[in-house]
């Protein structure tokens, strides 16, 4: 758990739901250092072409326990 976490630790979550990403925005927010939303596409055949289908976005969450804490 993050109260076990030493001084200057990182603990890093990833999300795809809707309610994991609002879960951990709530979550930890003064430690809360940096988010990342990467974006993927998987290639795909259309007739004689390729086309680039999104998937979900992967959001990465990252959280610093800080000398105050």
């Amino acid at each position: 758990s993050f109260e076990k976490l030493n001084e200057g630790g990182t603990i890093v979550a990833t999300a795809v739901l809707l309610e994991t990403r609002a879960t951990l925005a709530n979550t930890l927010k003064d430690q809360c250092k940096e988010i990342v939303s990467i974006a993927v596409s998987r290639s795909q055949p259309v007739g004689n072409s390729r086309l680039m289908k999104s998937e979900n976005n992967i959001d990465i969450f990252v959280y610093e326990k800080g000398a105050s804490l």
